[in-house]
């Protein structure tokens, strides 16, 4: 019966993530009269943006692959990596395709990549850790 929780609970997350990233790669926001500033550190704000929604992306791809099932391999790790870079392509292509105001740009895809990255490493580095703070709360 917890085991059924934990997966509802991945899928849910899984679902309102995705499609929140999918929200934010499609709307257009110079529509809003939001003041945002240019750039944070010297970075455009857009690549830090890109960074910032990619950056969960391992960890709720690794709730939902490893955690919610009893595989927990190595490989899947590797998976999550690739199905990272593959939805970030994806998002940029789809701005490219089914938007006038949003382009696809490579830097917005390195961002991407970036986050997905630094993502998958703090799960790597974290894994142990956010599986016992997990099991306390769900299981």
């Amino acid at each position: 019966m917890k085991q059924e929780r934990v997966k509802l609970l991945a899928i849910i997350i899984t679902i309102s993530y995705v499609g929140a990233v999918l929200f934010m790669c499609l709307h257009n926001f110079s529509s809003s009269d939001m003041e945002l500033p240019t750039s944070f550190l010297g970075i455009p704000m857009d690549k830090v943006a890109h960074f910032i929604m990619f950056l969960p992306f391992c960890f709720v791809f690794w709730f939902l692959l490893c955690f919610s099932r009893e595989d927990r391999s190595g490989h899947v790790y590797a998976m999550i990596l690739l199905l990272g870079l593959f939805f970030a392509s994806i998002t940029e292509a789809m701005q490219e395709s089914f938007t006038e105001e949003r382009c696809a740009e490579a830097y917005d895809l390195f961002s991407d990549s970036l986050g997905i990255s630094f993502g998958m490493a703090l799960v790597l580095s974290l894994k142990e850790r956010i599986s016992a703070c997990i099991n306390r709360i769900l299981i």
